[in-house]
């Protein structure tokens, strides 16, 4: 491509477009972040951010030559040692020679090549030890070391140029910062004509009392599961020393644990408290449980 690549939609389509994909999905998203989601309601043309971003890419693979050592160890105490050397290639990347590699993933949708965020060096190491390590397991043998010697890089398709707008909403979150929230871009339809395909979506950052709510259940949760399990557990092995399993009340009580377990984590929202709360029932019993037994053994 000659020249700085011209975007096919204006401004105001863009706006347009954000506009109607706010209006339809707000609804869903206003929950996670009710701050930004006033901001969104009375948005702004200038509010709306457009970035250019250019890269250039060429595809190709590895001709990676490497030396390995290794050792088979036998039952007599003694042991064998072998060096190989060969050549191995990697698989074909696409590799980012110069400007944004985040667009390195259209990369990947315009050629059909995995694009590599490695270092070639990188990739030559990985490459060589995983050969290395296969041939001499093959032998029986372990890998002690690993080195590359040397690597060449085979182009297989010449160097391109992929470009495209990010789109980004400026906002200012709860404590007046200036953010910006990205929810869209201009993106290439293919690498011979020039057509472009707008792509916007929304989904809201969690807002800070949305993000402590989200630590609180998470932390709720970790307690909850660990609270359950080790209590079946510290229940079950006393039951088991104590030999109390011929008991229905012993085999009962984790029986009824473990299906209420089982529906608090099946449902949501009111139904899952529901069953959370009553499975703690259980729970207590095996607690209760476990600590007379113990302190009848003590006595």
């Amino acid at each position: 491509m000659t020249g700085e690549p011209q975007l096919k939609f204006t401004k105001t389509e863009i706006y347009e477009k954000l506009k109607e994909t706010i209006a339809q999905k707000l609804p869903q998203e206003e929950v996670k972040n009710p701050h930004l989601a006033s901001q969104l309601k009375s948005l702004k043309e200038e509010d709306v951010l457009i970035e250019l971003r250019k890269a250039t890419f060429d595809a190709g693979y590895l001709r990676i030559n490497c030396t390995a050592e290794g050792f088979r160890r036998y039952d007599d105490g003694s042991y064998m040692q072998r060096t190989m050397n060969d050549e191995v290639d990697s698989a074909e990347w696409l590799f980012c020679t110069s400007g944004t590699d985040s667009l390195g993933e259209d990369a990947k949708r315009l050629t059909s090549i995995d694009y590599c965020y490695k270092t070639q060096p990188q990739i030559a190491k990985a490459v060589a030890e995983n050969y290395c390590r296969t041939q001499l397991q093959n032998l029986n043998m372990t890998m002690r070391e690993c080195r590359v010697n040397n690597y060449r890089f085979i182009e297989t398709k010449a160097e391109f140029e992929v470009y495209g707008w990010y789109i980004n909403i400026a906002y200012t979150d709860e404590k007046g910062k200036k953010c910006e929230l990205f929810c869209g871009k201009v993106k290439m339809e293919n690498l011979q004509t020039e057509e472009q395909d707008l792509s916007i979506w929304l989904t809201l950052p969690l807002c800070n009392a949305e993000r402590r709510k989200k630590a609180v259940r998470t932390a709720a949760n970790v307690v909850y599961n660990l609270l359950f399990f080790l209590s079946l557990a510290a229940y079950l092995v006393n039951c088991f020393m104590v030999g109390r399993f011929g008991t229905y009340l012993h085999l009962a009580v984790p029986a009824a644990g473990i299906v209420l377990y089982i529906c608090a984590k099946l449902t949501k929202r009111r139904a899952k408290k529901f069953f959370a709360a009553i499975s703690l029932l259980p729970v207590a019993a095996m607690i209760a449980g476990t600590f007379f037994d113990i302190l009848s053994f003590l006595s």
